[in-house]
């Protein structure tokens, strides 16, 4: 699934519903516990996580960028688009002339 996923292999099921905010406030109360276990486990997961890379930034690894960015030359004709979310185009589904 990870793998198919992002190539747009994955055949993503859909369900047309209608939201409950009363049966969601049932499913918080009637969950409660399970999520607040999740929850403490999560953040234990991610305190533990944070020491390990203390401990890396300590032990001489450096987490500064080793090189600057490359320079991009855009051609004439195109613009270049930063994002600071991370991405590719799996699909372009325009043929040349169309636009």
């Amino acid at each position: 699934m990870r793998r198919a996923f992002p190539l747009g292999r994955l055949p993503v099921r859909i369900t047309e519903t209608t939201f409950s905010p009363s049966d969601y406030d049932a499913f918080l109360k009637r969950e409660g516990e399970s999520i607040a276990t999740f929850r403490r486990t999560q953040q234990q997961a991610f305190n533990e996580e944070r020491s390990r890379w203390s401990a890396q930034d300590s032990s001489g690894v450096s987490a500064e960028p080793t090189a600057a960015a490359p320079v991009v030359t855009v051609e004439a004709g195109y613009t270049a688009v930063e994002s600071p979310v991370a991405g590719s185009l799996w699909k372009h589904a325009v043929t040349p002339g169309a636009w």
